[in-house]
């Protein structure tokens, strides 16, 4: 049973360890696993204060010993030293023989990027990192005369959402932004180390009876940021398919109410998206007060996401009322995220197909470290 990982959004702090040697050092719970078993491993690189590795990633590379080309990806942050994490096997994990490769990777996850024809008048950007497990983290940047900035490193598991917003509340077109990770160019490892293991009756022994090489290169591609997936269908309203293609899990599993931001200009034309829900949501309380949106809906408070984020009500200029697609209302009791007896605000911006301006962005997923519980499937 997959436990829930708290999500730790917080600038990371990297601690050193004591030199022992020059190895890396692969411990694993055992060598023979049946489904539904868990996969423990511990990693310790003792060289770290030696080579002056002041931050770095364990990539964990999965490979099918006898099938080359099924590979599973994990990463996680090396604290103190060491990495370590629980990998529990699903049963859609085929018997068979498997390569564990540990690469170390002497870079720490750091986001950075470069805003298209930036103006230095322009000044300072702000963003805001949204977590999937209800926390969040905000600061400012000023990016060089040419648009390049670089966030402070974040430790945080699973996906984060990055929303940029200008320093003057006025319209974001003009924020066209490309992103990437540090965990995304191509690098030489560190260390690199490889165990054996077997899932289920497999016919040939874990090793095997031929040298295993790792093809580092072919296996380390993956890009960080999502991209868009866009399924299209006839014979229904934009918002209905929009809803199909980008609502998941409990945001489709409640009764809610559905206004559309693809087909009417209502949403588009308001001041901001807590404007417009005032007094169109019998019961749905909205005040405001020195710059702040507070929300309360029968005596509770109200959650409200975006892009099924948790998003904390502080203001409004995160959230362009032109770029939103759809809004999905939840009266209360919602059992949505923490606030199970509140109202919840599900707020979508245009994206795929549906977006008129696709090359505009300001709002990327990012993808994190594996949490330290996780499913191998």
């Amino acid at each position: 049973m997959l436990k829930k990982t708290i999500l730790s959004l917080i600038p990371a702090l990297l601690v050193m360890c004591t030199y022992a040697s020059d190895s890396l050092l692969i411990k694993i719970n055992k060598q023979q696993f049946q489904k539904e078993d868990t996969v423990s491993f511990t990693c310790t690189v003792p060289g770290f204060i030696k080579d002056s590795i002041f931050g770095a990633t364990l990539n964990v590379i999965i490979e099918d010993v006898d099938n080359r080309n099924i590979r599973w990806k994990y990463r996680y942050p090396i604290l103190n030293g060491e990495a370590s994490g629980d990998l529990i096997i699903n049963n859609s994990v085929p018997d068979g023989n498997y390569a564990i490769n540990f690469i170390v990777q002497k870079k720490f996850l750091s986001v950075e990027g470069r805003v298209k024809d930036y103006k230095a008048k322009q000044s300072f950007l702000s963003y805001l990192v949204l977590g999937k497990y209800e926390t969040h983290y905000f600061d400012i940047i000023t990016p060089m005369q040419n648009g390049y900035f670089k966030l402070k490193s974040l430790l945080f598991v699973d996906t984060a959402y990055f929303v940029f917003t200008p320093s003057k509340k006025k319209s974001i077109d003009y924020l066209w932004i490309d992103i990437k990770t540090s965990l995304d160019s191509v690098f030489t490892p560190y260390a690199v180390d490889t165990k054996f293991l077997t899932v289920g009756s497999p016919e040939k022994p874990a090793i095997p009876s031929e040298p295993y090489h790792f093809d580092f290169n072919k296996s380390y591609n993956n890009k960080t940021t999502l991209p868009d997936v866009v399924v299209t269908t006839n014979k229904k309203k934009l918002v209905d398919k929009f809803n199909e293609e980008y609502s998941s899990g409990m945001f489709n599993r409640n009764v809610y109410q559905t206004y559309d931001g693809l087909e009417s200009d209502e949403i588009a034309h308001s001041i901001n998206i807590y404007e417009f829900l005032k007094g169109r949501v019998p019961g749905l309380n909205v005040k405001y007060a020195d710059g702040q949106y507070s929300l309360s809906w029968r005596g509770a408070g109200v959650s409200v996401y975006l892009d099924e984020f948790s998003f904390p009500i502080t203001s409004d200029e995160y959230i362009d009322p032109s770029e939103v697609a759809m809004i999905k209302v939840f009266s209360p009791p919602a059992y949505l995220g923490n606030n199970t007896r509140g109202g919840a605000i599900a707020i979508y911006t245009k994206k795929g197909a549906y977006d008129v301006n696709p090359n505009r962005k300001n709002k990327f997923k990012v993808l994190g470290y594996t949490p330290a519980e996780y499913d191998w499937q």
